[in-house]
Formats: C-alpha cells, sequence, structure tokens
C-alpha cells in the first residue's frame, strides 16, 4: 500500500491511498474500474483517476504491466 500525491488542475490537491495491480489477459480499463469502483460512483472518475496515477494518455492495458490504482 502507498500514498500518491495527485496535482489536480484547480488549486486542491489529491492524496489517494493505492495499491499495485497487474494486468491479467483481457483486462480493459473499463472492467478493471467498474470492478473497483464503489456503488452509487462513477466508472468514468475511476477511469480517469488511474490514468492520471499512471499517467496514461490512454486507455490501452497490456497483460503484465503494472498499474497502481485506488485501493477499493
Amino acid at each position: 500500500m502507498a500514498f500518491i500525491f495527485i496535482p489536480q488542475a484547480t488549486a486542491q490537491s489529491e492524496v489517494v491511498e493505492t495499491v499495485s495491480y497487474t494486468v491479467q489477459p483481457n483486462d480493459t480499463l473499463w472492467d478493471y474500474a467498474s470492478r473497483i469502483t464503489p456503488a452509487g460512483a462513477d466508472v468514468y472518475d475511476t477511469i480517469a483517476q488511474i490514468k492520471r496515477i499512471n499517467h496514461l494518455d490512454s486507455d490501452q492495458l497490456t497483460a503484465g504491466q503494472t498499474l497502481l490504482v485506488p485501493e477499493a
């Protein structure tokens, strides 16, 4: 478990507790994000957060890739 400081475009900053996740074959960012998004929250927000934390430019994942993800 780690804490990641994520600068935001606004004056506020976000501190997110993260864990490491290794991408599995056939994982998609949408599928993974939908599994860890809390009930009632927006999957798109989780995807955006994962992309910010990992400095991802696209939604493409590769099996074996290690991501830092918000702790569910």
